[in-house]
């Protein structure tokens, strides 16, 4: 439905067969097989012993994909419509003629609502211009976003922020929800993964405390391969007679990853080689494997007042700290998250105002390309205030855990989510 001038000339109207799609990527390739060019990147591979990605090699990149996709509630949009706003994104992202360049050729094609009832098109362009020059793609995310948001404006669709955009829900987990009377399976996995994740400071202990919250969790193995622990999956515990519905963590929330949480816990061989043996036996429905760890104990008192002056001191450092700072200040917003999120799974039979609270907050604790970002500064830790909500009793509040409360409530939330504004 839109294109470069070639592509519209011959491929304007009418439903795409084989054939079509053969010549267009005929076209398309043309001017990069023309003039001998080779566009390559990085072939970045998982080393399971090193547990790290290393480069391999490099592979071709010759076209740049990119999908542009509405919310299931916004419906869906004409040919015509989408064709203007792949127009404007492709001018916007320098890939024509419009970018004082040779132009790149390209092609938008309408693949119609997805499983989750996103309506959406695809756009391929061939990063050998005309002449036989390389199209930049440096900072193409960040000029995308930005590109998205300004097409928002202008064609009167839902405005997002790079902050608040969140993953869609598919029709049929909304109708689940809408008939069991619940929240999201999506919504309560990420505040129990969180809260766990938070409270635990090592990976074998996320692990307990997660199944301790009720959820299946499940691991996923580097190939061919039993100890080394890639990924991990989650679900709420059916019904009887029914399936558990499994989430990745990275589809609850980009800080949500394994990677992602392995580097706020303590690592050694040894804890490694913990994790694995909680891993297994989760994978397996077994009873975890230590008895005796943190989640089992009783926070000693003065860990509560310990807690609390790090939540003030956190407040004062807030306060001077600049605002365009991402990524000390999605730092702050995810150790807060954190804590509502153990605070609601302790105190809140059904999601309240600190589950929302927990949620909002860990909106403002995504960075979408966090290697764009210099490391965060160091701020006072109440990264174990969690750990302290999952082990106190809703009942029988000492004086200590209400002002540990009351510091969070008060002051830490509404500085970490002003940042959302």
């Amino acid at each position: 439905m839109a294109g470069d001038a070639a592509i519209m000339a011959w491929y304007d109207d009418g439903v795409l067969d084989r054939d079509d799609a053969l010549a267009i990527a005929k076209h398309l390739d043309q001017p990069r097989r023309a003039y001998g060019v080779s566009v390559q990147i990085k072939d970045m591979q998982w080393d399971a012993a090193t547990k790290e990605r290393v480069h391999v090699g490099y592979k071709d990149a010759s076209v740049w994909h990119c999908s542009l996709s509405l919310r299931a509630e916004e419906g869906a949009l004409t040919d015509q419509q989408w064709g203007d706003i792949a127009n404007d994104f492709v001018d916007s992202m320098g890939f024509t003629e419009a970018s004082g360049k040779a132009r790149c050729r390209w092609v938008a094609v309408n693949h119609g609502t997805s499983e989750n009832g996103n309506h959406h098109v695809h756009l391929a362009v061939s990063l050998v211009r005309e002449d036989g020059t390389k199209a930049s793609t440096h900072g193409d995310y960040k000029k995308a976003q930005e590109s998205c948001r300004e097409l928002e404006v202008k064609y009167g669709l839902e405005q997002l922020s790079t902050v608040h955009s969140t993953r869609g829900y598919d029709q049929a987990e909304k109708a689940t929800a809408v008939r069991d009377e619940r929240e999201m399976h999506r919504s309560s996995l990420a505040r129990k993964v969180r809260a766990s994740a938070s409270a635990s400071a090592t990976e074998g202990e996320f692990v307990r405390r997660a199944r301790d919250t009720g959820m299946l969790v499940r691991p996923r193995y580097a190939k061919n391969t039993t100890d080394v622990i890639v990924g991990y999956s989650v679900a709420e515990r059916p019904k009887l007679g029914e399936r558990p519905i499994w989430f990745g963590g990275g589809s609850l929330a980009s800080d949500l990853k394994l990677g992602a949480l392995r580097e706020e816990w303590m690592d050694s061989p040894h804890l490694a080689t913990e994790a694995a043996a909680e891993w297994n036996a989760a994978a397996r429905n077994r009873r975890t494997v230590s008895k005796t760890g943190p989640e089992n104990g009783t926070p000693p008192a003065e860990m509560w007042v310990e807690y609390t002056r790090n939540a003030t001191a956190l407040v004062e450092q807030l306060r001077a700290l600049p605002r365009d700072d991402h990524a000390t200040w999605a730092k702050a917003a995810r150790e807060v998250s954190g804590a509502f999120a153990a605070w609601s799974h302790r105190l809140e039979p059904t999601p309240g105002p600190l589950a929302a609270t927990a949620a909002e907050l860990s909106r403002t604790a995504q960075l979408r390309a966090p290697r764009e970002h210099s490391k965060p500064v160091a701020l006072p830790s109440i990264a174990g205030t969690a750990m302290l909500f999952m082990a106190a009793s809703s009942k029988n509040k000492t004086a200590a855990q209400s002002a540990l409360m009351l510091q969070l409530e008060s002051d830490c939330a509404p500085r970490t989510q002003s940042l959302v504004a």
